[in-house]
C-alpha cells in the first residue's frame, strides 16, 4: 500500500514516522525540514496534481491547515484559502485517482456549548476557523471512501522544535491564557497514527472522534505539561478584552464509536508519564 501524507507538521512527521514502518509512505510539504520530506506546494494544482498522478497511492492523508482560530480570526481569507479552497481541490483530486481520503478536522467546529460532541452532531461554530472546517469537512464527506477525524486539541513531543507542543503552541515563549477555564479532551498527538492505522485497516469511512475519556480543565492541563520542561513562567494570564474572540467553552468529544472498534487512547496522566519520559531521554 502507498500513502502520500500532505504536510509535514505536527501531526504529519508523527504519521510518517508510524506509518513508514509498515507501508511505503512519501510525505510532502512546501517547506520540508528534513530530507525525507519531498518539496512540493499543494497549492499548485499542477505540481500536486502531477505528483499524485504519477505515484497513485492508495491513501491521501491530508494534514495541511492553519490550525490556529485566533489567527485564522484575523487572515480570514487566507483561513478560507487554506483550510477550505486548497482541503476542497484536494479532495477533488483523490477522488479523480481513486486515493482514499483522511482528512483531519477539529473539534473547534462546534461552538462549545454542551460538550461530548457526537459524530453526529452538526457543526455550529461561526469562527472562521471553524466555517472554513465545516466546509472542508463537506468537501471530503462527497465521496464514499473518505474518512474524517475530528480531533480535539493535541499536545506531545514536537520532534521540529524538540520541545513539548501544546495546540499550537510551545513553552519557548509566553503562552497567553485569556480564558482559563475551557473544557478539552486533549489528545497525546501520538495516539492519532496508531488509531488512523487501525481504522484503515478496518476499512473505516465516515467520520469518528479522537480525543481523551476526561473533560478537562485547559489551564491545568496546560501547566502539567509546562511542569514537564519547567516552564510553568511561560504561562500568562491576561485580561479577555482585548481577545478578538472567545474560544469554544466546552469542545469535549465523545468517543464511544471509536471504542467500539478497539481504538484506545491514553488517558492524560498515562500521557504526561510517556511525555515525562521522553523528555528525559531528550535532554
Amino acid at each position: 500500500m502507498k500513502i502520500i501524507i500532505l504536510g509535514a507538521g505536527f501531526l504529519g512527521t508523527k504519521i510518517y514516522t508510524y506509518f513508514s514502518k509498515y507501508f511505503e509512505v512519501l510525505a510532502v510539504d512546501k517547506n520540508p525540514i528534513d530530507s525525507h520530506i519531498i518539496n512540493i506546494d499543494a497549492f499548485n494544482t499542477y505540481q500536486l496534481k502531477s505528483f499524485l498522478y504519477k505515484h497513485k497511492p492508495d491513501i491521501i492523508i491530508n494534514t495541511i491547515a492553519l490550525s490556529s482560530y485566533y489567527y485564522c480570526e484575523l487572515n480570514k481569507q487566507l483561513c478560507m484559502e487554506v483550510n477550505y479552497e486548497l482541503a476542497n481541490n484536494i479532495a477533488e483530486l483523490s477522488n479523480e485517482i481513486k486515493a482514499k481520503l483522511i482528512f483531519i478536522s477539529s473539534s473547534y467546529i462546534f461552538n462549545g456549548n454542551k460538550g461530548n460532541y457526537l459524530e453526529t452532531d452538526l457543526p455550529d461554530s461561526n469562527t472562521s476557523y471553524a466555517q472554513a472546517k465545516i466546509l472542508a469537512e463537506k468537501s471530503a464527506l462527497r465521496y464514499s471512501s473518505s474518512l474524517v477525524l475530528r480531533i480535539d486539541s493535541m499536545f506531545g513531543y514536537d520532534q521540529l522544535s524538540n520541545k513539548i507542543r501544546v495546540g499550537t503552541n510551545i513553552f519557548e515563549s509566553k503562552i497567553k491564557i485569556a480564558y482559563p477555564n475551557l473544557i478539552r479532551s486533549p489528545v497525546l498527538v501520538d495516539d492519532v497514527p496508531v488509531i488512523i492505522y487501525k481504522l484503515i485497516n478496518l476499512n473505516q469511512v465516515g467520520i469518528f472522534n479522537i480525543a481523551s475519556d476526561l473533560q478537562l480543565n485547559w489551564l491545568e492541563c496546560i501547566r502539567q505539561l509546562a511542569a514537564i520542561e519547567h516552564s510553568e513562567n511561560q504561562i500568562q494570564i491576561v485580561s479577555s478584552k482585548d481577545w478578538i474572540l472567545e474560544p469554544p467553552f466546552n469542545t469535549s468529544l465523545n468517543t464511544k464509536k471509536l471504542k467500539s472498534y478497539n481504538c484506545i487512547v491514553n488517558s492524560f496522566s498515562d500521557s504526561l508519564t510517556l511525555l515525562k519520559s521522553k523528555s528525559m531521554y531528550n535532554n
